[in-house]
C-alpha cells in the first residue's frame, strides 16, 4: 500500500461511542478493494486535518472495518454527506486496550503525534 490515499466517501451513522470518549468522529465505509490496510493515520477529510481509525474496534469487540475520522480543531455539526478522504502517514496498528481510559490516552497520543505532521 503506498500512502496517501484519496477516497470520495459518504458520512454514515456512527455509535456514538467516539463523542462518548470525548473525540468524536465522522464514520465512513470504503469501497470494496480500497486497499487501505488497518491501522491508524493522519490526513484529510476535505480541508480539515484528521486522525483516522480503519478497522475492527477490538476494545469494543467489534469486528466490522468501518474508517473513524477525529476531525482536528473542528467544532459542531457536519452536514456535508460525500466527503474527500486523504490519508497521508501510518501512525500505528490497531489493537484492543485494556480500558476506554487506556483507549482514550492512546487517542491523545495520537492526536499529538499527527499534530507534529500538519503545517
Amino acid at each position: 500500500m503506498k500512502l496517501p490515499l484519496t477516497f470520495k466517501v459518504s458520512v454514515v451513522p456512527g455509535r456514538g461511542v467516539g463523542k462518548k470518549l470525548g473525540f468524536p468522529t465522522l464514520n465512513f465505509i470504503l469501497p470494496a478493494g480500497s486497499g487501505l490496510e488497518f491501522g491508524v493515520y493522519a490526513g484529510y477529510v476535505n480541508e480539515y486535518a484528521a486522525v483516522f481509525n480503519y478497522g475492527p474496534r477490538p476494545t469494543f469487540d467489534l469486528a466490522e472495518a468501518i474508517l473513524e475520522a477525529h476531525l482536528l480543531g473542528f467544532s459542531g455539526t457536519w452536514e456535508e454527506v460525500e466527503v474527500q478522504v486523504t490519508l497521508g502517514t501510518f501512525l500505528r496498528e490497531i489493537r484492543k486496550f485494556d480500558s476506554a481510559d487506556d483507549l482514550k490516552k492512546q487517542i491523545r497520543e495520537d492526536i499529538r503525534q499527527a499534530k507534529k505532521l500538519f503545517p
